[in-house]
């Protein structure tokens, strides 16, 4: 049996391991997982090892065609479930003034959209933000069945009814730690409208990353390696440094339907 400790002590409630362990639960497998938020299986179960190794106990049984949950691993979803729940609840008890929005991004869009006036916008209105990240397609359909109030998308996502607001663009940026071209470059896959430019570029191999987050703290500990990623993620890679950029006009759009929370928030931005 896992103690109450390990389960609500060991890492946050919230975290990256917590909600990928209820991820695949849920799914009833790591590439169901995978699939779900558009991220590579095999760093959903090098986590789920990691998990799995603080816990000192098998939270799952692996097969050809999923996993199937140990007792180990039913507990510690039931007690999350609950742990959650809880905070949400007593949030909105003391604060009961407060509203919430549910708020969508896609896996390549990320956090690292999540601008400064859009957080300033979130305080002034008293909304509380409540995340979900999925592919664009099942973003809109969120968003047509109320189940999500306001998508943070590439822009080229359209929907009957919809009710969108360009929010500006995010520069892109060939950087490495050096400053200059390495033999090895690193892409996410939504980047292929750069392909001309990548072209261009000498390089003796070219690597395909989802997680701008992972690619940014690769080519950190790495010299032989540069990445084309956002240039406001640069602001927590200190070493990184920037060999090119190329600014992408209104890459991102706020999308909500009419009459909902969301286009409280897209008037305001």
């Amino acid at each position: 049996m896992l103690k109450r400790s390990q389960i609500l002590n060991d890492f946050s409630v919230f975290s990256l391991e917590a909600s990928y362990f209820k991820l695949i639960y849920e799914q009833k497998g790591i590439n169901g997982a995978a699939r779900k938020i558009g991220q590579d299986a095999a760093n959903i179960s090098r986590l789920l090892n990691r998990l799995e190794k603080k816990l000192g106990k098998k939270l799952f049984t692996r097969h050809k065609t999923g996993v199937s949950h140990t007792p180990p691993g039913e507990q510690l979803y039931q007690a999350l479930k609950s742990a959650q729940d809880s905070f949400v609840n007593s949030v909105a008890t003391e604060s009961q003034q407060a509203r919430s929005i549910r708020i969508g991004f896609s896996p390549t869009i990320g956090y690292s959209h999540f601008s400064p006036q859009l957080s300033k916008a979130l305080i002034e209105l008293s909304l509380q933000p409540l995340f979900t990240v999925a592919k664009s397609v099942e973003l809109a359909d969120l968003l047509k069945s109320r189940e999500i109030d306001f998508v943070i998308a590439p822009n080229q996502l359209r929907f009957p009814g919809l009710i969108s607001k360009k929010l500006g663009s995010e520069n892109l940026v060939l950087c490495s730690r050096s400053g200059t071209l390495q033999d090895h470059i690193i892409l996410n896959p939504d980047l292929i409208g750069l392909e001309k430019f990548i072209q261009s570029v000498t390089y003796k191999k070219r690597w395909m990353m989802k997680d701008y987050f992972v690619m940014a703290k690769m080519i950190e500990n790495s010299p032989s390696l540069m990445a084309v990623l956002p240039e406001g993620l640069l602001a927590g890679h200190p070493k990184l440094k920037v060999i090119k950029t190329f600014p992408l006009e209104g890459n991102i759009t706020a999308l909500t339907w009419p009459g909902s929370i969301g286009t409280e928030l897209l008037k305001w931005i």
